[in-house]
């Protein structure tokens, strides 16, 4: 393969395909650097071994120094194979303050993706029961917007180890256009650092098995994810991200009915109303698979039986208290307000689930995880308004540069600054 184009992404995740989706519908010559491989097998418990980001021969799960819990893919298309389809807006307000304004690119996405809120036909009876009860306390549960193709979903519920059937978008999709339209992919490669020649061209050093090379390129965008931007940008001199991280802490609050529950697409309800007053939101969610339950919650998890397993997910807008570190180790310090959220959004659960007729000493809850880590190369501290860094021509597009927690899932805001960064480079 060649080694010098006009544009090297680094990452193919919801920032990183979008834009070299976008920058080659323009006819430019695009590189794309990924550390992962095709996602050409998807929706099963063993495929989530090569997916995830998983450590040792056990293959436990990421944590910070801390123990809390992230789950972070490692694959083509970067998380969004493995999200929940949610097509929910976050954080339009507080980027357009920073100067973002991202209303065309947001609506451009929501046509493209064909985002709507979910069919009541894929809700299950007992989901829909317990909306109507969380809404007769003054808890409103709403159907979540998806990025969900009706006509090709079963309702497994498996979406976090990916659509086998192809019916949930993910950013891969878009890699796979830009292909079409000429771009090359590095796969299985590591970007270790930037480099600058002549104070112009900008270079990536990489490493691939035992090969070591450089690509080079006029301008390169940084896409690799909350942790893995701000390592790169250290390494490269940057020494001031990785500061500030955010995770979106969660729980689930699980629960046991005497009934038979059907399967759906996780997260097909979502209650939002209490986000900007206390910080969190609510949503339907239960990790189907015994070994899942028993990673985020140990020995209780695996002994919980399957059929009449209920959840609630409660997600938070947690504070930016946390570092990503030069060799990738991460930390992340849960504040006294980020226990009261959970707190409040865990009894706020259990109150729901109970009026619905899980039976009390069933409850169990998970340890606290985190699945959009962000923060750690944000707008104002590590890049400027037009999303570049202090390295002429190297810019960040993915979580890494959101202000705050967004406490929702941010893939089509991620793809609408894609949209928007492509315009303007």
């Amino acid at each position: 393969m060649k080694d010098r184009f006009d544009y090297i992404v680094i990452g193919s995740g919801a920032g990183g395909a979008t834009i070299a989706r976008e920058l080659t519908c323009k006819g430019k010559d695009v590189a794309v650097i990924e550390a992962g491989f095709p996602p050409n097998r998807l929706g099963t418990f063993r495929d989530g071994f090569d997916i995830y980001d998983l450590r040792g021969f056990l293959k436990t799960c990421r944590t910070s120094k801390e123990g809390i819990i992230l789950w972070r893919a490692m694959i083509g298309g970067g998380t969004t194979v493995v999200s929940c389809g949610n097509g929910i807006r976050c954080l339009e307000q507080e980027l357009w303050q920073k100067g973002i304004q991202l209303q065309e690119e947001l609506d451009e996405t929501e046509q493209e993706l064909g985002v709507a809120p979910i069919p009541e036909r894929f809700i299950s009876h007992w989901t829909l029961n317990m909306a109507k009860t969380a809404n007769s306390i003054g808890i409103t549960m709403v159907k979540m917007p998806k990025m969900i193709n009706e006509e090709k979903c079963v309702r497994c519920g498996k979406c976090v180890f990916g659509c086998a059937y192809g019916a949930k978008w993910n950013a891969y999709q878009y890699l796979v256009e830009a292909v079409n339209n000429g771009a090359d992919v590095f796969w299985e490669c590591i970007a270790d650092k930037v480099v600058v020649e002549n104070g112009k061209e900008c270079g990536v050093v990489c490493r691939r098995k035992r090969e070591t090379f450089t690509i080079f390129g006029q301008k390169i965008i940084v896409a690799a994810g909350g942790l893995g931007s701000p390592v790169l940008l250290k390494k490269s001199g940057i020494e001031n991200a990785g500061n500030n991280l955010f995770m979106d802490l969660f729980v689930n609050v699980y629960g046991i009915v005497d009934t038979m529950v059907a399967s759906e697409p996780p997260m097909s309800l979502v209650c939002d109303a209490f986000l900007k007053e206390k910080g969190f939101i609510l949503s339907p969610f239960v990790n189907k698979h015994r070994l899942v339950r028993f990673k985020e919650m140990g020995m209780p998890g695996l002994l919980m039986q399957g059929k009449g397993l209920v959840g609630i997910m409660v997600k938070t807008r947690d504070d930016n208290q946390g570092t990503v570190y030069k060799n990738g180790l991460f930390s992340k310090i849960i504040t006294p307000e980020d226990q009261k959220r959970l707190h409040d959004g865990v009894e706020m659960a259990k109150g729901i689930l109970q009026r619905c007729g899980v039976i009390p000493t069933s409850i169990k809850i998970s340890k606290i995880q985190g699945s959009h880590p962000g923060g750690t190369c944000a707008i104002g501290s590590v890049v400027n308004t037009s999303l570049e860094t202090c390295i002429h021509n190297l810019f960040v597009c993915d979580a890494s540069i959101l202000p705050i927690s967004p406490g929702l899932p941010p893939i089509v805001t991620i793809i609408a600054l894609g949209k928007w960064l492509a315009k303007r480079i």
